[in-house]
């Protein structure tokens, strides 16, 4: 099993645990904080799942119904998962304005419910680095949003303790101010991870430092003397790049082909450049 499997399987077994771990602790403790916390994690045990079939859907090899292969599949499940996010964060806030707007409970705080959170935390610390590691090895989205989401459910975790120890020892009113950054946090985050998706799924141009490089890349080859067209757009998480060089018309074609593989070989060396197609322009 490669690297990127095993850490989206540890993320599906990790969450399942947290999220019953949180809604122990949610429910004894009565700490809509918590529950909040504990909804975040089953959503993420959802999306390991999603995120597993994603990672190895996007690895397989280009077939007859999909020619350039299902690179597409990891944003589309990253996509997913802000709207499932979103809707969560969503509703969370609401129970937790109308649970300021009552009279609140204290809540209860006790040395087990502490233990689990922390576990909670030390485990998310685990997780974010695993899939950070693995993200970055394989250029995937889907684990990139993964470790991202880790991290950020440490601080979402230590926000809930904060605010149940603070409700349970003095003000009643903050396990919901808790709830209520929490909200507030996991709708951005839904935010952030949907606008960089939808630009994958629409196939949006890459960053100008990467167009850049393609550029000087091509042009460095010996043999081209141009470039008259030079295009690039995401295909899921990689990009396709389109270059038509310009060759001395003198050239033998063989000697032109030789030259237009090189630039393809050359841009298809650069880490997120799935595949490259080389014209040529003899003047």
């Amino acid at each position: 099993m490669s690297h990127a499997r095993r850490v989206t399987v540890l993320n599906i077994a990790l969450n399942a645990v947290l999220f019953l771990l949180k809604l122990f602790a949610g429910l004894v403790s009565g700490s809509i904080a918590v529950l909040a916390d504990a909804a975040n994690s089953f959503l993420d045990t959802i999306h390991g799942c999603a995120t597993y079939w994603a990672v190895k859907e996007s690895h397989k090899k280009a077939d007859k119904g999909h020619q350039f292969g299902h690179a597409r599949a990891e944003p589309m499940v990253a996509f997913f998962i802000s709207i499932l996010m979103a809707i969560t964060a969503f509703e969370f806030l609401r129970s937790a304005l109308f649970s300021l707007a009552g009279n609140g409970e204290p809540r209860l705080l006790n040395w087990t419910i502490v233990g689990a959170l922390v576990i909670a935390i030390l485990a998310k610390i685990l997780l974010s680095y695993e899939a950070g590691k693995a993200g970055e090895r394989t250029r995937s989205p889907a684990l990139r949003a993964t470790a991202a989401d880790a991290r950020n459910d440490v601080l979402i975790t230590l926000t809930a303790l904060f605010g149940l120890a603070v409700s349970a020892t003095a003000y009643v009113w903050m396990d919901e101010i808790a709830a209520i950054l929490i909200s507030v946090f996991i709708f951005w985050q839904a935010f952030r991870l949907g606008r960089e998706n939808i630009d994958y799924l629409v196939g949006a141009a890459p960053s100008s430092e990467l167009q850049r490089k393609i550029e000087e890349i091509a042009t460095t080859v010996r043999g081209v003397r141009g470039l008259s067209l030079v295009k690039a757009h995401y295909v899921g998480s990689f990009v396709h790049v389109e270059v038509h060089i310009i060759v001395n018309r003198h050239l033998s074609t063989s000697a032109s082909h030789h030259i237009a593989l090189t630039v393809e070989h050359d841009l298809e060396e650069l880490p997120d450049v799935d595949k490259a197609f080389v014209s040529v322009e003899p003047v």
